[in-house]
């Protein structure tokens, strides 16, 4: 039995052991392939790219239409002069384009005003050129004219609006005039400028004359006293005659004809004249009588010419006398 156990156990070995040659006897067996490892890939880190703010677009604002408007231009008045009239102007611009038919369109009035307010002229403005008024008549200043700030008030009258002064203040030149104090009474006044040239002088307060030139033209003045009753033509007349003188050649001025009138309030006869030679022409004169029947004789004539000077007229027209 125990032979037999030991029997088996060889039997075993020797088994054991021819696996163990016929092992060694074999092919080699390969090394096992080296396990990769992975490499871990590091994860980038996030960098925060900052967000730009995003610019805000403007809503575009849309070109507002221009209003419609004229603007007011007024002229320079200070220094102007009584002895010389001037038209009054403006200007009236346009603004936009559809504004240039209410600037040619327009109304406008002036109104001149003394220092006292009280108002001297008003006066229409007539579209001279473009955008251009003038009044269609000149402004005549007083030739005794108050001292102060005058006014002008311009007036328009368009559907659109009007922008700029509308009212101008201006101070005038004052005027120098012949002293006539010591030959004519208080109650007899007459405004000769100190530009006119004398160029006649004669008699005293009680019967005298003045003659003065002025721009070809001729202004007189002659003072007597007369009858104690209604005046008369013929007393008139003989006072003319008294203040002819012949020219050169010898020849007298002629009456061509004569009217009865007042000069203000006072009785008066209005003659026309015809004088000789190259410096005569047709003469007004005006025989006016006072209150207290003194006589003033009063002529004007063009000196080689057909027409008085206006202002030879308006200092003839200032003669007053009660």
């Amino acid at each position: 039995m125990r032979s037999r156990r030991c029997s088996l156990i060889s039997l075993l070995c020797g088994l054991f052991l021819s696996l163990l040659l016929l092992a060694g006897c074999g092919t080699p067996t390969p090394p096992p392939s080296p396990t990769i490892t992975p490499t871990s890939t590091p994860t980038p880190t996030a960098t925060l790219t900052p967000t730009p703010t995003p610019t805000p677009t403007a809503t575009p604002t849309p070109t507002p239409t221009p209003v419609p408007a004229l603007a007011l231009m007024l002229p320079d008045l200070n220094g102007v002069s009584p002895l010389e009239p001037f038209p009054l102007s403006v200007v009236l611009e346009p603004l936009t384009e559809a504004s240039v038919a209410a600037a040619t369109s327009a109304v406008i009035t002036a109104t001149v005003r003394d220092p006292g307010g009280a108002v001297l002229a008003l006066l229409p403005l007539i579209l001279e050129e473009e955008t251009r008024y003038t009044s269609a008549a000149p402004v005549v200043l007083p030739l005794d004219i108050l001292s102060g700030t005058w006014q002008v008030a311009i007036t328009v009258t368009t559907p659109i609006e009007v922008r700029g002064a509308q009212q101008l203040f201006f101070e005038p030149e004052r005027v120098a005039f012949h002293d006539l104090a010591d030959v004519l009474l208080p109650s007899v006044r007459i405004l000769v400028p100190a530009v006119f040239e004398e160029v006649a002088v004669q008699g005293d307060d009680w019967a005298g004359g003045r003659v003065w030139e002025y721009a070809n033209s001729e202004l007189a003045l002659w003072w007597v006293p007369g009858p104690t009753e209604p005046l008369r033509s013929d007393i008139a007349w003989a006072l003319i005659e008294s203040t002819y003188e012949p020219d050169r050649r010898g020849d007298l001025p002629e009456i061509l004809d004569f009217e009865e009138g007042l000069w203000g309030e006072r009785p008066a006869f209005r003659f026309r004249e015809t004088w000789p030679g190259r410096s005569g022409g047709e003469a007004t004169v005006w025989v006016i009588q006072s209150k207290d029947y003194r006589l003033y004789l009063l002529r004007t004539r063009p000196l080689g010419g057909r027409v008085v000077h206006p202002l030879v007229t308006r200092v003839a027209e200032s003669f007053t006398v009660e």
